[in-house]
């Protein structure tokens, strides 16, 4: 047993530092130790080392990723630590995410809704249903509902430090349906709520890209500049000189 131990501790260092070369040593201790009382821990790093390798670039595709989702709900079953296991659990339905491997990302997202208790997933839920709804023009207007439906719960019971993010997220989903006019009402009321510059000019950036959408190009160029002096210098700031260079060749061409 001693030497068990310490091989697996073995194992913790070269999960980090080599995880592709790790993970086939885990798995033969899996297949060949089932009555271990470390074996969840041993299913933890097999998960981990699946999501480290796919976070360094390998990206493996959805089955060995459903190889560590299970990996990592089997280790959480025997009695590993939840917070570690969920926390993994989410950067995988991500990675499917990012890949557009919507269909696979939003079962993930919602097991993680249904049982994980993070606060964030249901708005990741929303955005994942929304770009799958792309994909599939039958079930679109179907997919863009639930989205919306996800949101307004969230926003429902989202305490004041996370209702932006909840609001943004509204915004896109409004965006993607072509809603323009829905959104406009939100955000104006939002603005009352919010005084820190970047958070009003988040805001204001998706007045000025409905307004542009509507072709109410004067007031949608007066919000796109408030949204450029409110976001200088953050990661908005491009967002709203891009869509005010819009305005300014529709203006040039009409």
């Amino acid at each position: 047993p001693d030497g068990i131990e310490r091989f697996e501790d073995a194992w913790q260092r070269r999960v980090e530092v080599e995880p592709s070369r790790a993970e086939p040593l885990i798995r033969a201790f899996i297949a060949h130790r089932s009555e271990s009382p470390r074996l969840p821990e041993a299913r933890y790093l097999l998960g981990r080392s699946i999501v480290l390798a796919a976070r360094s670039g390998e990206f493996p595709g959805p089955h060995v990723l459903g190889v560590a989702w299970s990996s990592l709900a089997a280790g959480r079953a025997g009695g590993f630590d939840p917070a570690l296991t969920w926390g993994l659990q989410h950067e995988i339905a991500r990675m499917l995410d990012e890949r557009d491997f919507f269909r696979e990302a939003v079962a993930r997202y919602t097991e993680l809704v249904q049982r994980s208790g993070i606060p964030e997933v249901p708005l990741d839920l929303a955005r994942a249903l929304a770009r799958r709804a792309v994909q599939d023009p039958v079930a679109r207007e179907a997919l863009l509902d639930e989205a919306a439906s996800r949101v307004s719960e969230y926003l429902r019971t989202a305490p004041p430090d996370r209702r932006l993010r909840g609001f943004l997220t509204q915004a896109d989903i409004y965006w993607r349906s072509g809603r323009y006019a829905e959104i406009l009402p939100i955000l104006e009321r939002e603005l009352g709520e919010f005084h820190g510059d970047e958070d009003r000019g988040r805001l204001q950036l998706e007045r000025g890209k409905a307004l542009t959408r509507l072709r109410r190009n004067d007031e949608a160029l007066a919000v796109l500049q408030e949204a450029e002096r409110l976001l200088d210098r953050t990661s908005g700031v491009d967002q709203a000189i891009l869509f005010q260079a819009i305005l300014h060749q529709r203006s040039g061409e009409g």
